[in-house]
């Protein structure tokens, strides 16, 4: 043990005492002190500080500080209070000793405390909560970089002497450990370190390939300070995205996401991470990045640069199956994990036990979805579906399909689900857009989200009074890559199609290239004004999603290691274009014990396809008829005439545009099957005249006209 006394008679007597001492011959010692002191403390277990005890408070206003200087430098260091006598303004370590002996001095010594629990006793336990706040500022910094165990037991100590609830707390700390790694890290070199681009008599490649240099290692810097904490605009890390240079962004609200790095961007980064200079007969003179550099960084971006598909706020399972939970850049998975410091999951076992996965699975059915009335199992298990993919997106092959959730009156929950899955993956409700009207807005929409690189993407109220049909966002679904022009730019884009799509509405309408490409979330409230119910088990659900993310978040990991452990079973049900999906989400929702996985696709492709039932329908009447003989369009139509039937296609007008646009729907059904019947084009008469017949694919009569195929009533491949 090392003593630090205020005088140099204080420093003798201390000495005399038996106890190694140094003085700074004054209450405090000074800031260019400290090198010194960790030069004369190195290998010291123990460093008592013991100032005077005065009543205007300034030998422990000294203490206070020599103890924050040497504690922030790693230093065990423990405050004493030698008691002042009543009626004394002041008593020191040198009047201690020589009124009272050695041995006083060795128990005011033996009874001083660490640093944190001196701060702590300083503050009085009635004080406002109000000023908690800030009286507790300084205990907490005290204790970023200490042991967790001290940490821990400090933290404790808060909890109770103010009735405080424990999580803020901690909330804090690690706010506090991430701005200590920023004030860290995130320090621009001197001046005199910035490197140098001169401009003049040179190519421009070569300034090209110096400027390249400059931003892949200042970009270094940035990765480090945004892996620690908070991001400036001006300073957030460049990232390559497909085709694209992006830079990070924290929104006000939280959320982390990704946006465009444009010319303008790498010019400003390009301005403050290097001196540019033309040289003339006058010497060097300051001069401005030329228009061409930045230009042609974005065109191509440099080497070195790191490449991502995606930001998330929540550890997640690498391609390989290993759990990612450092912040930062893991460019093995593409993934940029930015990490709520206030998201704590503890370790996930390698192998859960049944009863983790139980807990587990109860924690998802019996509290967080246990008042939502889904139609089915199936519903269910896709809403489990859509929780986990984040976590597992990095290992599925392919594309994933659109969630629908749908309901059949506003105000039923569809938006609460939504955001109660965002909730867990994001930390926060989730953003969401209409589907324009337009396909070109439809697609400047997609590339303004697919842009952000975030996890999910909603597509909100979905019009119930017409058809979903989208070629854009059919043709989304079913790309690993998105290509398309920048708004107000001249540039084509390429960017990772990751993202989690989701599709909110009352009873919406799907076309079948859709249908096909969705899974069904419906829930049905079966009641008046659904948005008046009461009697919940969580209230507002939305508030404790957030009181409770740690344990959700656990439970999905869980849920994900108990699947790796048993090697990856893959499920048992498969949806087209989507297999590597259905055989992973299966698995893992098979081996938690969720059951339903893809068990209601029938109802789904049944409501979504009037289209296909109408055809179904024609074609029935057309075999009992017909049977296979070769049949004229006009022939048809009056079938049609006489049973009502294809009433949409025909349309209005006279009778011989009616029979147009039914021999145009002829033509784009050529080969389609309907259930057992399959539409041909027989042949074509002198005239040209079109002549269809139907084809029993069964090779015998054709089922009846109740029956549907194979996949209820739509082909959706």
């Amino acid at each position: 043990m090392t003593a630090f006394t205020e005088g140099v008679t204080d420093c003798v007597s201390a000495m005399q005492a038996g106890v190694v001492c140094i003085s700074p011959v004054t209450t405090r010692f000074r800031k260019q002190d400290v090198p010194r002191l960790l030069e004369l403390t190195r290998g010291v277990r123990r460093i008592v500080v013991c100032n005077d005890s005065e009543k205007n408070g300034a030998g422990e206003a000294g203490a206070r500080e020599t103890a924050a200087a040497l504690w922030a430098e790693g230093r065990n260091v423990h405050l004493a209070l030698i008691p002042r006598p009543e009626g004394k303004d002041k008593i020191d370590v040198n009047e201690l000793v020589a009124t009272r002996g050695p041995d006083a001095l060795r128990e005011v010594l033996a009874a001083a405390k660490p640093y944190p629990d001196y701060l702590l006793d300083r503050i009085p336990p009635d004080a406002p909560k109000e000023e908690l706040d800030g009286l507790l500022e300084p205990v907490l910094e005290a204790l970023v970089g200490c042991s967790a165990i001290k940490a821990d037991a400090v933290l404790d100590a808060i909890a109770a002497k103010f009735a405080l609830r424990r999580r803020p707390l901690a909330a804090r700390l690690k706010a506090l450990a991430a701005k200590r790694r920023i004030e860290a890290v995130a320090g621009r070199p001197p001046a005199a370190t910035v490197p140098e681009i001169r401009v003049s008599g040179r190519q421009l490649r070569d300034i090209v390939a110096d400027a390249g240099h400059v931003l892949v290692t200042s970009n270094a810097r940035r990765l480090r300070a945004a892996a620690a904490g908070a991001v400036e605009p001006c300073d957030a890390p460049l990232f390559v995205r497909g085709n694209a240079l992006a830079r990070l962004e924290r929104a006000e609200s939280g959320g982390a996401g990704l946006l465009d790095a444009s010319e303008t961007v790498v010019f400003g980064y390009l301005l403050r991470e290097a001196d540019w200079v033309q040289v003339t007969e006058h010497g060097k003179q300051p001069v401005f990045p030329p228009k061409d550099v930045p230009r042609d960084l974005v065109a191509f971006p440099p080497a070195g640069l790191p490449t991502i598909d995606t930001v998330t706020a929540t550890p997640v399972f690498g391609r390989d199956g290993r759990l990612i939970v450092e912040p930062g850049c893991h460019e093995a998975d593409r993934v940029w994990l930015d990490r709520d410091p206030a998201l704590q999951v503890g370790e996930i076992p390698a192998c859960p036990s049944a009863d983790e996965v139980a807990t587990a699975r109860s924690l998802f059915l019996d509290d967080l979805l246990v008042d939502f009335p889904f139609v089915g199992p199936s519903d269910r298990a896709h809403l489990m579906a859509a929780i986990l993919l984040p976590f597992v997106r990095r290992m599925i092959d392919g594309c994933t399909p659109l969630h629908v959730v749908e309901s059949p009156s506003p105000g039923s929950g569809k938006g609460l689900l939504c955001n109660i899955v965002a909730a867990i993956v994001t930390g926060r409700p989730c953003d969401c857009r209409t589907i324009p009207e337009s396909e070109e807005e439809t697609r400047k929409t997609f590339t303004a989200e697919l842009i952000k690189g975030r996890p999910i993407v909603l597509l909100d109220n979905a019009r119930e009074s017409a058809t979903l049909t989208s070629a854009a966002l059919a043709a989304v679904l079913t790309a690993t890559s998105w290509t398309d022009r920048l708004l107000g730019v001249s540039r084509t884009v390429t960017l990772p199609n990751t993202a989690l799509w989701m599709l909110t509405g009352n009873n919406p309408k799907l076309s079948k290239d859709l249908a096909r490409r969705s899974i069904r979330i419906r829930i049905d409230p079966k009641q008046d004004r659904a948005w008046r119910r009461t009697g919940f088990k969580h209230d507002p659900l939305l508030s404790w999603v957030k009181a409770n993310r740690d344990d959700l978040v656990r439970a999905a990991l869980v849920a994900v290691r108990a699947w790796i452990a048993a090697g990856r079973p893959p499920g048992r049900e498969r949806l087209g274009s989507f297999e590597h999906w259905s055989a992973v989400l299966g698995g893992v929702l098979a081996v938690t014990g969720i059951d339903g996985f893809l068990g209601n696709l029938e109802e789904l492709y049944a409501n979504a396809d009037v289209d296909g039932a109408m055809w179904r329908e024609f074609v029935q009447a057309w075999w009992e008829a017909r049977g296979p003989t070769e049949t004229y369009v006009s022939d048809l139509h009056g079938l049609c005439e006489k049973q009502d039937l294809m009433v949409p296609v025909r349309g209005e007008g006279s009778a011989r545009s009616q029979q147009s646009r039914l021999g145009r729907a002829l033509q784009g059904a050529r080969d389609r099957a309907f259930g057992d019947l399959q539409i041909t084009l027989a042949s074509r008469d002198r005239k040209g005249k079109a002549v269809y017949a139907l084809k029993c694919l069964g090779g015998g009569s054709p089922a009846g006209g109740d029956e549907t195929d194979a996949t209820g009533g739509v082909d959706p491949w």
